[in-house]
């Protein structure tokens, strides 16, 4: 019913609209504090993780320019398509990993390090492509 009344373009106001408002804005900060609850690096995690880090980079920016391509997407439409490959990953890795009692501390390791780096390749990344793909 929910979607149903996004996608028509009904307004939610009053005590209903201003609770989903603060929910809503609640989500990134219960996300980060979910995952450091879980966060214990641990040095055997290191050399895992940086493999896993430099293959999802690499092959998430390869795939996200290939995909961008076969597309026949021009200009800025690439910079976008490789640097949205690039993000980091989701908390639903840390979901899984804890309803299917897997390393839920390596998940939440992960993400954190994925977010640095795809801070900084959110970042730099489209300042590298736009001298490529940009007049």
């Amino acid at each position: 019913m929910g979607v149903a009344a996004s996608v028509a373009g009904v307004p939610v106001a009053g005590p209903v609209g201003n609770f989903l408002d603060r929910l809503s804005a609640a989500n990134a900060p219960l996300a980060m504090m979910a995952v450091g609850v879980f966060v214990h690096p641990r040095a055997t995690y290191v050399g895992l993780m940086l493999r896993f880090i430099l293959l999802r980079t690499v092959l998430g920016a390869l795939l996200g320019w290939l995909a961008a391509l076969a597309l026949r997407m021009s200009g800025l439409d690439i910079v976008v398509a490789c640097a949205a490959s690039v993000l980091p990953c989701g908390t639903t890795a840390l979901i899984y990993a804890g309803n299917e009692g897997l390393d839920a501390e390596f998940a939440a390791s992960l993400i954190s390090a994925t977010v640095v780096t795809g801070a900084v390749l959110v970042n730099v990344l489209p300042h590298l492509l736009a001298r490529v793909y940009l007049p």
